[in-house]
């Protein structure tokens, strides 16, 4: 199977992301829960996006987020960050 550069967009309109709030364990992939401040209550967090994700691609995904290649400290914290918290329920 060759892989490609072409994307079809069938997904809707962007949605901006305030931060990656939580990552769950579901098997062999990790849920990244994203999230932005509520506009009706600045204490609360909305969620604005849940990608379930291979955990065997996590590590892909953190070289390609910090753009630096091959190289595992480039992405060391970022691969940090995507240690799961918790079960998903």
């Amino acid at each position: 199977m060759s892989r490609n550069n072409i994307c079809c967009d069938n997904s809707g309109p962007d949605v901006f992301i305030g931060e990656l709030t939580r990552v769950e364990r579901i098997g062999a992939n990790r849920r990244l829960i994203f999230t932005m401040p509520d506009p009706m209550d600045p204490t609360c967090r909305a969620i604005v996006a849940k990608l379930i994700v291979p955990a065997d691609y996590m590590v892909t995904l953190a070289y390609m987020i910090a753009g630096d290649g091959p190289k595992p400290a480039a992405a060391a914290d970022l691969l940090a960050a995507m240690e799961p918290i918790g079960a998903a329920n």
